[in-house]
């Protein structure tokens, strides 16, 4: 135990040692540490920090300000008077050098006040975050204020909260751009500060304190010098180390408030996504809400209408005032010979030095600033135009929005067909809005040039004014009138200019106001495309499709049909049907007609039956051309002849059928019942010819089915046309009963449809389709086994489809999105699954070399290494079918919208655990740290192999001390890198208590491991036992050490069996260890009896004479040979040799070496060897016998 003690201790201050910087205090007492803790309790620990910094600062304010504010003065002072000598001797170097200082230090000292207000500021403005986080952590009244306590919402208040999650969005955003800029710039001054130290130390080796020289220039200072300059350098150095220090401070809290302004953004923007699904489940909007819009926004169209129409106006009749002073200004030009140029615009023209040009210069200016403002009047005339046209136009879009949005919340079932031209209706609103705004931003862009031009002009014409007034005692000296001319038009000019910029600003807010009505347009347009983009058209169904309420009101309608048939029988009698007769008898032409067409029938009936067997005897006739021409006819033939058979009773049907139709009779009853009675007589018929086609294909040797197939042919064909009589002919019949909103009709022939598709595929027997398959290959001995085993399952799923796919129910839109999205998910299954293979295969071949049907390890651990590359590709695998898959599906949503690195990057960053932590855990995390441990891991083996490897070559260590230290320095870096992981990711508080869960937890459970490697150190440490020694725990177990691993030492035995021995086993039990001791082991005793009639001091002297023949014996120690006992036999000598720790492993071959040698000289001496004597007496004859 105390062993153990020792190695436990050794090893708490290793690991103590190894983390004391990244982990907790371990003096802190548990009752005041959490394991986790929640976010409220960080920022509340974070607020409570925060106070206490606040009121140091404040204790420390009056006393920091007192003491820059004492150091400015001692500066300024300093400075007038190095500044007074500068004013005796301006060459003077020294004072220079001091004046620079002096200003830098002064700057330094202005600045740090400013530093020190603003971290007060961050830390106020900080806790004043963190306060009213803390009052509403949930957000509970933010939340309520959203939802106004309604149940109802309006669309305008949608988009309201749609807006607000993208501007909530773009926060998000912003702070995160801060924070990330923050970051640098913290980097970056903390570099500021490094390279401030630096510099100073440089100059602490240019000025030297100990009286060294320092020469600037061809300057040499003396010893005060270099002392008063030393002492600026360090107070300058003071003041900035100082000022780096509160930057650096300043910056920090001002990412402590970024983080906790990017806290509380993503919280509400999580609030407001929330509020946004209860808002968009609880709109209401009807058709008669977007009339009514509609007539509201043809209210505003009017007045905007009558308000563009009075800027048209006003825009002609200031092209018409142009048109005039256009023309003055042409003449006046003309007349002093002044051109139009920008240089005119800009009034940076310059007259002759002459009071006409002057005079000229102004009239012609002023006419054409009078142009300019006349064509700013219009600019803003049509930007106001513009405003309006984008705000009516921005209407428009709420209207056409607000209208597809109620069809979208409505439960309208969207087709793919109407989704794509509500598409492509704001996509065309959307290019006619770039194409506007392209316009828009070049009409902005010329008038913020023009704006510059006069702004210019305003300047250039000032300076014309002080021109003209130095030359009034010039060249205007007797021309007084011509001066105060010149003096009105320049200020007439200015007023003008400033008049033009005062509208190019109105013209530029304007275009502002239309750009910002154009992004609110566009947002419009974007947010009902990205609703369109999520309506689910797979659900659309055809408009002429069954409803579920027409199904249940099946029973009503046809109970309402059959109330009607019943009241119509009721109502007949023999006067109304004579009053029918009447009516028909009072209309001759049409009965005329009526017999007419009758008696065609009658002659075309007459005709086919005349030549009806002739027909017959043809089709039987006809030659075996090929089998479906024959099998054709003999149908043909089959028919014909069933009619044969029943051919006046198929003429009574056509007779009645012909006499109701060629005449119209206006009680529709009249076909009703005929229907009904036609559905019992043609189900006879029916009957009749089943029985007939059977007979007739048998009668043939099966010619149109087989006989194993009779029974479900008949079967089916027998179901096909009872169905299809039944359910055409009361559809006709109620379909004239005249029930207009009833879907029966519909569904009649939808189910008569489904019936003939559900025929055709009964006819496809198993053993028909088990028969059509392969079974060469294994792939289509797997189907056909698959089909064999569930046929009939794949049967009705194969019904279902077809039902589902009917165009009467609707769903094959859905049907197919289901199957093409099941095949492409069966393909990226198998595609990846042989990819895997394929992978598993090339690592196979990376890890192990492959020699006829053995495979070698090509390294140690290469299984290992293996079985991770296997699980790790797999997992890889997986996480891409996932992805591939929700693509394909478009679900779930998190997945489906990846579509760049940093969306995969934030589907990681999603926590899992602790979300409401300061350190949530995440997959990211998780693969953070494994990547920290696989590096640990590969930087282990490099140190190993490149760095230990080629010392252990060049010391030549021993076999076990090499697998000591670099199983020691192997596991000290994987556990710093898996310390170093957990810090990265902010969780290395949790290192400690992992450590003593897994301790606790996992102790009792692997108690003998933990003790087997608690031995494994000792063994390190005391080697007992190393590799490549030879011991022996008992007489079965002995071998050579081949492996020390922290779970049991590997033995390999003399007939080269492997023993695995537990650690704690080989420490805690008695164990001989020939290597132990380095260079000599004895082999096991010899124990000989020699004769009584031998000299032993001969034998002892020949036993010592073999031993040291032998090479292997060492001399030093000497062998030991010594009479031992006085044995029954004989003398019994021990004989003991020692060899070299070289040959522990061949002892037992010198040993039989030295027994024979032994043998021969004995024999060579005469000297016997002891053996048992037995006397036998035979009772016969009593003589003994050996």
């Amino acid at each position: 135990m105390k062993t153990y003690n020792i190695v436990l201790y050794t090893l708490l201050f290793f690991v103590s040692s190894q983390v004391s910087a990244v982990l907790p205090d371990p003096t802190q007492q548990v009752a005041d540490t959490k394991i986790f803790t929640t976010v409220v309790e960080d920022k509340q620990k974070k607020i409570e920090s925060l106070k206490e910094k606040n009121n140091e600062l404040q204790e420390k304010n009056v006393a920091f300000l007192r003491e820059i504010k004492s150091s400015a003065q001692e500066v300024k002072s300093s400075i007038v008077v190095v500044k007074g000598e500068l004013t005796q001797n301006p060459q003077n170097e020294f004072a220079n050098r001091q004046l620079a200082l002096l200003n830098e230090r002064d700057q330094v000292l202005k600045e740090k006040p400013l530093v020190w207000e603003k971290i007060i500021t961050q830390v106020d403005n900080h806790i004043r975050y963190l306060t009213e986080y803390l009052e509403d952590p949930d957000f509970k009244k933010y939340k309520n204020d959203l939802l106004k306590d309604t149940t109802a919402y309006s669309f305008e208040y949608f988009q309201q909260v749609h807006q607000w999650m993208v501007d909530q969005e773009k926060k998000v955003a912003d702070l995160k751009e801060k924070l990330k800029n923050s970051s640098v710039g913290l980097e970056s001054r903390k570099r500021t500060a490094i390279a401030t130290v630096e510099a100073h130390e440089k100059k602490a080796k240019e000025f030297g304190q100990e009286g060294k020289r320092v020469v600037s220039g061809s300057f040499v200072f003396d010893a005060q010098q270099r002392t008063r300059l030393w002492k600026l350098e360090q107070e300058l150095f003071q003041d900035k180390k100082q000022i780096d220090e509160l930057k650096i401070e300043e910056i920090e809290y001002k990412i402590d408030i970024l983080k906790t302004k990017q806290l509380i953004a993503r919280l509400r923007r999580d609030i407001i996504k929330e509020v946004i699904s209860t808002v968009k489940s609880a709109i209401q909007i009807s058709e008669a809400d977007v009339s009514f819009a509609r007539d509201e926004l043809e209210k505003k169209k009017q007045q905007s209408f009558v308000i563009r129409n009075r800027y048209r106006q006003e825009i002609e009749k200031l092209t018409l005032l142009q048109k005039k002073q256009d023309q003055a200004l042409t003449i006046a030009s003309k007349q002093y010979n002044v051109g139009l140029d920008k240089e005119l615009d800009d009034w940076s023209k310059e007259p002759k030095e002459t009071v006409a040009a002057y005079l000229g210069l102004y009239i012609v200016g002023n006419l054409n600033d009078q142009v300019l403002l006349i064509k700013r009047k219009k600019d803003l005339l049509n930007a106001q135009l513009a405003l309006e046209e984008e705000k009516m136009r921005y209407q428009g879009i709420i209207i056409e929005a607000k209208d597809s949005f109620r069809k979208i919340v409505s439960g309208v079932s969207f087709s793919e067909e109407q989704v794509t031209q509500e598409k492509k209706k704001y996509d065309g609103l959307k290019a006619e809005l770039k194409a506007t705004d392209v316009d828009i931003a070049a009409r902005q862009s010329s008038a913020i040039e023009l704006l510059t031009r006069q702004k210019r002009a305003l300047d250039e014409i000032k300076k014309k004014r002080e021109e003209l007034q130095k030359s009034i005692s010039t060249m205007f000296r007797h021309n007084a009138r011509e001066y105060n001319q010149c003096i009105e038009l320049i200020n007439s000019a200015q007023e003008k200019i400033r008049a033009q910029i005062d509208i190019s600003n109105k013209v530029v807010s304007t275009y502002v106001d239309v750009t910002n009505t154009m992004g609110k347009t566009t947002h419009q347009i974007d947010f009902i495309t990205s609703e369109l983009a999520r309506v689910p058209v797979v659900w659309h169904r055809p408009e002429y499709a069954i409803t579920w309420e027409g199904i249940n009101n099946i029973p009503v309608d046809v109970q309402a049909f059959v109330a009607d048939i019943t009241s119509h029988l009721m109502q007949i009698n023999l006067s109304d049907i004579v009053k029918s007769f009447a009516v028909i008898y009072q209309q001759p032409g049409r009965i005329f007609w009526w017999f007419i067409k009758l008696a065609v029938l009658i002659l075309f009936l007459f005709i086919f039956k005349m030549y009806l067997p002739t027909i017959i005897s043809i089709l039987f006739r006809v030659p075996e051309i090929g089998w479906a021409i024959r099998t054709s006819c003999l149908l043909l033939a089959a028919l014909l002849t069933f009619i044969q058979r029943y051919f006046l009773w198929f003429f009574l049907w056509i007779f009645c059928f012909a006499a109701l139709f060629f005449y119209t009779f206006a009680n529709p009853y009249v076909y009703v019942f005929f229907y009904l009675v036609t559905i019992v007589y043609l189900l006879y018929f029916a009957y009749r010819f089943i029985i007939h086609i059977a007979l007739f294909n048998k009668k043939h040797d099966y010619v149109f089915w087989t006989s194993a197939f009779d029974q479900r042919f008949v079967f089916i064909l027998s179901t096909l046309l009872y169905a299809t009589i039944i359910i055409l002919f009361f559809r006709q019949a109620f379909i004239l009963g005249n029930y207009r909103r009833s879907e029966l009709p519909t569904i009649l022939l939808a189910i008569n449809f489904i019936i003939f598709q559900i025929s055709l595929i009964a006819l496809i027997a198993k053993e028909l389709i088990l028969s059509i398959i392969p079974t060469k290959t294994e792939c289509w001995r797997f189907i056909h086994s698959y089909i064999d085993r569930y046929y009939y399952l794949i049967l009705m799923l194969v019904i279902a489809i077809i039902v589902m796919s009917n165009p009467y129910v609707g769903f094959g839109r859905l049907v197919l999105y289901l199957l093409i999205r099941i095949i492409y998910t069966i393909l990226i299954c198998i595609g990846l699954f042989w990819l895997h293979l394929l992978f598993k295969k090339v690592t196979s071949h990376i890890f192990f070399s492959h020699e006829q049907e053995t495979a070698k390890e090509r390294f140690a651990q290469s299984k290992t290494w293996y079985g991770l590359s296997v699980i790790g590709i797999f997992l890889a695998f997986i996480f891409i079918g996932v992805l591939l898959i929700a693509k394909v599906w478009s679900w779930p949503e998190v997945l489906n919208n990846i579509t760049n690195w940093e969306d995969f990057i934030g589907l990681l960053k999603t926590p899992f655990m602790l979300e409401k932590t300061e350190n949530p855990i995440s997959f990211y995390s998780v693969l953070h740290i494994l990547s920290f441990i696989v590096s640990g891991t590969f930087v282990a083996f490099a140190v190993n192999y490149f760095v230990l490897g080629r010392i252990y070559d060049i010391l030549a260590v021993d076999s076990g001390v090499r697998n000591t230290v670099s199983s020691l320095i192997r596991y000290l870096i994987i556990t710093t890198a898996i310390i170093l992981g957990f810090k990265a990711v902010g969780l290395v508080s949790l290192v400690t208590y992992i450590v003593g869960a897994l301790i606790i937890g996992i102790g009792w459970v692997i108690k003998d491991p933990i003790g087997d490697v608690l031995a494994y150190f000792i063994i390190l440490v005391q080697r007992p036992v190393k590799i490549g020694d030879y011991v022996q725990l008992d007489n079965d177990t002995n071998g050579v050490v081949r492996k020390i691993t922290p779970r049991s030492v590997v033995i390999r035995k003399k007939n080269s069996n492997t023993i695995i021995i537990p650690n704690n086993h080989v420490i805690s039990r008695p164990i001989t260890n020939w290597n132990y001791v380095r260079g000599f082991a004895a082999f096991d005793d010899i124990i000989i009896t020699i004769s009584y009639d031998a000299d032993p001091t001969e034998t002892r002297n020949l036993l010592l004479k073999i031993l040291d023949e032998n090479n292997y014996i060492l001399r030093h120690p000497k062998p030991v040979v010594r009479l031992d006992n006085f044995a029954e036999y004989g003398y019994e000598f021990m004989v003991r040799g020692y060899v070299s720790s070289n040959y522990v492993l061949d002892m037992w071959d010198i040993a039989s070496d030295i027994r024979l040698a032994i043998v021969k000289g004995l024999k060579e001496n005469d000297i016997k060897i002891a053996v048992p004597i037995r006397l036998l007496y035979d009772k016969k004859n009593s003589m003994p016998k050996e």
